[in-house]
């Protein structure tokens, strides 16, 4: 026969129980709100593509009609204006276009370069900058040695006097430690002579001056190379907003050859 479970024992194992379930109950439902989210957000999306598809369908159908007008209007007028215009006169036009699509071209060549030139500026600019919090930080672990060795010096009086109580109750366990601990601590005064304090805070002063200055030339780098890729993006834009007026005004009106008389 089994033996019987305490009521104390059951109630230990329904509380049990009533935890694991309410930690299940947290879970699912934590689950269910992460499900509830994901749907939302996955509704507005496939709704968003049904109606930019739905859109589409109606702008392609009226594009379709336009585009076959435009191409017919296009080769029409290429073969009319081809046959009525000299050769020096087409090799000139086709000239002119060629030359101000290359300049534009070139134009966004040169914004590349300098958008890679800003970035690397930009790099270099935040690694100065490093440098500079690094030989900062340097230089302060040197001139605040004094500091750092009368805060150490403390700390080891304060162990030693543990140590000594611990001795005085006959802890020698704990007083061992203690003195391990000393031992440690002790490790981490720096003494130097005034003439080595002297030169390390020297030397330290100096990679901090070098870094500083070399954060103002980045800096100075940046500032050039930055307002340097804002005027070619500039003149990118101007020339591709006018370019199309300039060469055709740089074309003379070439009228039609009057007709020869008989």
């Amino acid at each position: 026969m089994a033996a019987a479970i305490l009521p104390v024992d059951e109630l230990a194992q329904l509380k049990q129980d009533l935890e694991e379930k309410q930690n299940d109950t947290s879970k699912l439902a934590k689950e269910m709100d992460q499900l509830k989210a994901r749907i939302a957000d996955l509704s507005k999306t496939v709704s968003d593509i049904d109606q930019k598809t739905s859109a589409y369908e109606k702008a392609a159908a009226g594009t379709s009609d336009q585009l076959k007008n435009l191409t017919a209007y296009v080769e029409t007028g290429k073969t009319m204006l081809k046959a009525a215009l000299d050769e020096k006169s087409i090799t000139e036009i086709q000239g002119k276009k060629t030359a101000a699509l290359q300049k534009l071209a070139d134009l966004k060549a040169g914004l590349s370069d300098a958008t890679k030139k800003a970035g690397d500026a930009d790099t270099a600019y935040s690694n100065a900058k490093d440098t500079t919090t690094a030989a900062q930080a340097a230089y302060k672990v040197i001139a605040d040695l004094p500091t750092s060795n009368a805060d150490v010096i403390k700390d080891l009086a304060g162990l030693r006097a543990a140590a000594d109580k611990q001795g005085a109750a006959n802890n020698l366990g704990r007083q061992y430690f203690l003195i391990l601990v000393m031992e440690d601590r002790l490790n981490a005064i720096k003494t130097l002579t005034p003439e080595e304090y002297k030169k390390q805070l020297n030397d330290a002063g100096s990679a901090l001056a070098e870094a500083s200055g070399a954060q103002s030339t980045t800096k100075d780098d940046l500032d050039a190379a930055v307002g340097a890729q804002k005027q070619t993006q500039k003149d990118l834009d101007d020339a591709t907003a006018k370019w199309r007026q300039e060469t055709l005004d740089s074309l003379p009106a070439m009228p039609a050859p009057a007709p020869r008389a008989p």
